[in-house]
């Protein structure tokens, strides 16, 4: 009996072992797969973050050295389109002048039809003596009448004047006589 007890002391010992360094294994096994898996992860968050660093540099490079690219593509636009404004005007300039004298020619003539057919219409051979006779009598007839017809506001202007003007030069007992006789010298009713 205590030959079976031996054997399986023996048995059960060398199966506990075996579990045990099953165990063992498994368990370095398993600590050095999620070592590695960290490492694996770290590295991979470092070239990501990598990644990320060198885009962002490069977004800011671009945006940074953009003003510069955008003078070189235009290159000597500013001067070309400064000439261009300026022929544009001077073209304008021309173009107006040239057309003018043409405008000139066509109001001329246009008057001078519109005069020989007045003339025709109303039968004048000589319109100095139209003005003369007829324009000439009217402009003269109506500046006598608007001075006619008017001449007694430029009276009352002046009677105001020289009352206001004795009264600054003879002060005292001629003042109160004309004082008490101004609004009917200068035509007002009081």
């Amino acid at each position: 009996m205590n030959a079976i007890r031996s054997v399986v002391s023996s048995v059960a010992s060398a199966v506990g072992g075996f579990f045990g360094s099953m165990a063992s294994r498994v368990r370095s096994g398993a600590v050095r797969g999620f070592n590695g898996a960290r490492s694996a992860a770290s590295s991979a968050m470092h070239a990501m973050g990598s990644a990320v660093s060198s885009g962002v540099h490069g977004v800011l490079g671009f945006f940074r050295n953009l003003p510069g690219n955008i003078r070189r593509a235009l290159g000597n636009m500013g001067s070309l389109l400064v000439s261009a404004g300026r022929d544009v005007v001077s073209g304008l300039g021309n173009g107006i002048r040239n057309a003018m004298s043409g405008l000139l020619d066509t109001v001329r003539n246009m008057g001078s039809q519109v005069a020989n057919a007045a003339k025709s219409v109303l039968g004048i051979h000589s319109p100095s003596r139209v003005f003369r006779d007829q324009v000439g009598r009217q402009v003269v007839a109506g500046l006598a009448e608007g001075i006619t017809g008017n001449a007694g506001l430029a009276l009352d202007a002046c009677r105001v004047w020289l009352v206001g003007c004795l009264m600054r030069l003879m002060p005292g007992l001629v003042c109160v006589r004309l004082w008490a006789r101004l609004p009917r010298m200068a035509g007002i009713s009081v």
